[in-house]
């Protein structure tokens, strides 16, 4: 985003209503874009997504639709534990959503699952060893779920996103954190 748009977003922030919508639409559709990106990464299509999640293909469509999903607190911790990311819910500074809005680009929005968090690379090899062998029970589990013919795209890495919400490596990590 230019430094003139920037300005333009400022302005247009003076307003509260303007406000009240621009974190309302942040929400939407970061969660919107972090969950359908992690979908297909995992090889999913909404219908095995919603099996897994004990809801609707409907429901997972509604949540994957930034101007109509709204999916509540329960519903997304359930979708951060299927996809083994974080997820973190609290209030921030407008500042802090202006920033990562003007900021904002594909990188921005990825989130490696539990498995290929870079950030807990550095626990040592007892830990990745560890990790290694929870993928692969992880794996194992969701294939007889879903069907041996997801297996190998569920090996892949995922992508994740007032209020923040974000779906964010267990680290914690500001630079992967996703603000609405």
């Amino acid at each position: 985003m230019s430094l003139q748009s920037k300005q333009s977003l400022l302005k247009k922030l003076d307003n509260k209503q303007y406000r009240d919508t621009f974190v309302g639409s942040r929400i939407g559709q970061t969660i919107a874009f972090q969950l359908r990106v992690m979908r297909q990464r995992a090889g999913l299509s909404q219908d095995e997504l919603a099996k897994a999640l004990g809801t609707s293909q409907n429901a997972v469509s509604r949540m994957e639709n930034p101007r109509y999903g709204k999916p509540s607190i329960t519903t997304l911790k359930k979708v951060a534990s299927f996809f083994d990311v974080g997820l973190v819910v609290r209030f921030a500074p407008l500042s802090e959503i202006v920033e990562w809005t003007t900021k904002l680009s594909t990188e921005s929005i990825q989130v490696p699952d539990f498995c290929n968090d870079a950030g807990l690379a550095e626990s040592g090899p007892l830990a990745s060893d560890l990790r290694d062998t929870e993928h692969k029970a992880k794996v194992n589990a969701k294939a007889a779920n879903l069907g041996s013919s997801k297996v190998a795209s569920l090996g892949s890495n995922s992508i994740a996103a007032g209020a923040s919400i974000s779906i964010i490596p267990r680290t914690g990590s500001s630079v992967s954190s996703a603000y609405l």
